[in-house]
């Protein structure tokens, strides 16, 4: 499967114009993170959006100075999507639990689809809408669940509630 199919299976770009994936594709790099590195870290500038190509991702997030696993991302996931809706650090981490390979698209190249097809880029944030509110929903459903699974990550504990 080529990227640019891999890019139009995703959530996130699921129904947008072949031209308008391209467009956004235009400016994409490939990211290869070994296992146990990271894609970013919490904090850091939040300036692309990324589709994993291949592996496994872990994102996590720091709460009263523990890591807690939110999900795992697999290859056609995207992670990074609030870069879209504004400039602000990233507000989790995210950690290859194996060697992975990611598409990262700029952030600015979202921005200029919406100067220049704002039906497309509506489209991207209808698409945004419902996948953040299927997080919210999975978020939510975990942090009531019980007992705490753990995974352990560079000898460092995260904690994960069962899915």
């Amino acid at each position: 499967m080529s990227e640019l199919q891999l890019l139009r299976r995703t959530s996130l770009l699921s129904g947008l114009e072949e031209t308008a994936v391209k467009f956004l594709a235009d400016d994409a790099r490939s990211v290869f993170v070994r296992r146990d590195d990271f894609f970013y870290r919490e904090f850091d500038e939040g300036v692309g959006i990324f589709v994993l190509l291949e592996g496994r991702t872990a994102e996590l997030r720091t709460l009263q100075h523990k890591r807690h696993l939110l999900r795992y991302i697999e290859p056609k996931d995207t992670f990074g999507e609030m870069a879209i809706l504004e400039r602000a650090p990233r507000t989790s981490t995210i950690a290859a639990v194996a060697d992975s390979v990611a598409l990262e698209i700029p952030a600015a190249r979202f921005r200029k689809l919406n100067q220049n097809d704002l039906r497309q880029f509506t489209l991207v944030q209808a698409n945004l809408c419902r996948e953040l509110q299927k997080r919210l929903a999975d978020t939510q459903q975990k942090m009531f669940a019980d007992p705490e699974e753990t995974v352990i990550l560079k000898g460092e504990q995260v904690l994960r509630p069962p899915a």
